[in-house]
C-alpha cells in the first residue's frame, strides 16, 4: 500500500460483523486465511466472515466493491501472491490482479474495491491505486 493508506489493514467496516471491507488502524486489522478460494475473516468463537465481490454488471465497468458476509463468496477466486492478495475470476482479464482501489469515502476506513483496469491510470477521482492489501 502506499500514501495515504500505507500501515493500514484489512478489516470490516464494523468489527467482527458484515458490512464493506474497508483499511483500517494496525489495532482494528482482523485476522484472514484463504480456504478453497474463498478469503476469511476470523471472528471471536471461531466463526467467519467471507469477502464478496460484487458482480461486474457490464464491461464499462471497471471497479467491484467488496464486503463481508457470513456467506460463501460467488463471485470469483483469492488466492495470495507472496504477500499481496489477488482475485481472479472466469471472464475478466486484469493487467495486474493484486490491483486495488481504496475510496475515501468511508467515515472509519478507505473502501476496498477491486481494479479491473490499469494501476494508476483513470485512476477514478477520490480512490488511490495500491497493487497490495497487507496480508494480515
Amino acid at each position: 500500500m502506499a500514501a495515504p493508506n500505507f500501515h493500514k489493514y484489512l478489516r470490516s467496516i464494523v468489527s467482527y460483523a458484515p458490512g464493506d471491507a474497508i483499511l483500517g488502524d494496525y489495532t482494528t486489522a482482523a485476522q484472514f486465511k484463504i480456504v478453497s478460494g474463498q478469503l476469511q475473516h476470523y471472528l471471536p468463537g471461531g466463526s467467519v466472515l467471507y469477502m464478496q465481490v460484487e458482480p461486474r454488471p457490464d464491461s464499462s465497468v471497471m471497479k467491484l466493491k467488496t464486503s463481508f458476509a457470513s456467506t460463501p463468496n460467488t463471485y470469483g477466486t483469492f488466492a495470495w501472491s507472496g504477500d499481496a492478495l489477488t482475485w481472479t475470476v472466469s471472464g475478466i482479464t486484469r493487467p495486474n490482479n493484486a490491483a486495488w482501489l481504496a475510496c475515501t469515502d468511508a467515515a472509519a476506513g478507505p473502501d476496498l474495491y477491486i481494479n479491473l483496469g490499469n494501476y494508476m491510470y483513470q485512476t477514478p477521482a477520490g480512490y488511490n491505486g495500491a497493487t497490495a492489501v497487507p496480508r494480515v
